[in-house]
């Protein structure tokens, strides 16, 4: 097993994690449109992956994908 810098463990982190958010994004979208969750988008209009919330519920404070 290859030993990562912290660097370099950060990028796979992050390359993994949007591997997750796109194969769920449909599910995303679904949800928001009909009214299950809110979301903030960012000044480039994207979804914050902390801004998910449950309707009527306080914000989450982090998203959690599972597959």
């Amino acid at each position: 097993m290859p030993i990562f810098t912290k660097e370099e463990s950060l990028l796979v982190w992050i390359h993994e994690k949007r591997a997750i958010e796109e194969r769920h994004l449909p599910v995303f979208g679904s949800l928001l449109f009909a009214g299950w969750v809110t979301a903030t988008q960012d000044g480039d209009g994207q979804y914050s992956d902390i801004a998910l919330t449950p309707r009527g519920q306080a914000k989450v404070d982090e998203a959690i994908f599972r597959d």
